[in-house]
């Protein structure tokens, strides 16, 4: 877990709430920018819905740490060799948000949730099954993807799932809601 390097009061933080969840499909975005294919749109009573689109602070975690994962790193003083980019996988980027939303409207930071929830738990009820086990990384209070992923790389145990050659896919979740204290994040790493 990576808790804040700022004081309470410097952190009362200006974003978007961050849309409903879905099951999605995966992709490999090319750049940051990139999104979900359009086939991934879902019809819910006549209408059409996105679901678990990373926004753009969420795609600009994963282009960084597929950077981490090209170049090779050092977790905990141990090098790591380069391994294979991750995709985003739509099913875990709507877990890891609601993690995210839940820590922020709760005033929280952990990765079992106030209702009990384990992070595995998290992600097969949104219909993700990892072939083997999972990994979560969660950190509150940087207010961009380059401070959250820094963080996270200096961080052993996060870096090492960062780094992990085991991984296949990654959600990424970013949340603040009015009155929270903090901007949160979330990855959730898994093989199906």
């Amino acid at each position: 877990m990576t808790s804040s390097p700022f004081s309470l009061p410097s952190l009362l933080l200006c974003a978007s709430l961050m849309g409903g969840c879905d099951a999605g499909q995966t992709t490999t975005p090319t750049s940051e920018t990139s999104r979900l294919p359009t086939d991934d749109l879902q019809t819910v009573e006549g209408r059409s819905t996105v679901g678990c689109f990373p926004s753009p602070q969420e795609s600009s975690v994963l282009s960084l740490i597929n950077q981490q994962r090209a170049a090779g790193a050092s977790c905990g003083g141990v090098a790591k060799v380069p391994v294979p980019p991750l995709s985003m996988n739509g099913t875990l980027v709507c877990a890891a948000r609601a993690h995210a939303q839940d820590m922020a409207t709760n005033g929280y930071l952990g990765y079992i949730s106030l209702d009990g929830q384990t992070p595995l738990r998290r992600v097969t009820s949104r219909g993700y099954t990892p072939l083997s086990y999972m990994e979560e990384n969660i950190a509150a209070g940087y207010i961009s993807a380059e401070a959250v992923v820094s963080a996270w790389m200096a961080n052993p145990r996060d870096c090492n799932n960062i780094m992990s050659p085991a991984h296949t896919h990654v959600g990424v979740g970013n949340a603040i809601v009015p009155g929270s204290t903090y901007n949160y994040w979330v990855q959730d790493f898994g093989r199906p």
